[in-house]
């Protein structure tokens, strides 16, 4: 089972990988014209590319062979570092 924990602490099961990517990549891009949610749209958009960057990083993992819930230590740290 694919799954990732988003910023509120909630555990998120990834049943199609790429579906998820893709609406995470569209999510993170959707603002709102009226500025009026302008506040609300910049959070939003701070969740939704946490929720692509831990996607693209699990997708790595699965390219790469492995499975699980997020990335380990190590590759936190790299995509930290920016060397990922």
């Amino acid at each position: 089972m694919l799954t990732i924990t988003d910023l509120h602490g909630q555990t998120i099961e990834i049943t199609d990988l790429q579906l998820a990517l893709l609406q995470a990549d569209d999510y993170r891009h959707y603002r709102r014209l009226d500025a009026a949610y302008e506040e609300e749209d910049e959070q939003l958009q701070v969740y939704w590319e946490d929720v692509y960057q831990k996607l693209t990083a699990l997708r790595g993992r699965e390219e790469r062979g492995h499975t699980g819930e997020e990335p380990n230590q190590t590759e936190k740290q790299q995509r930290n570092n920016g060397k990922t």
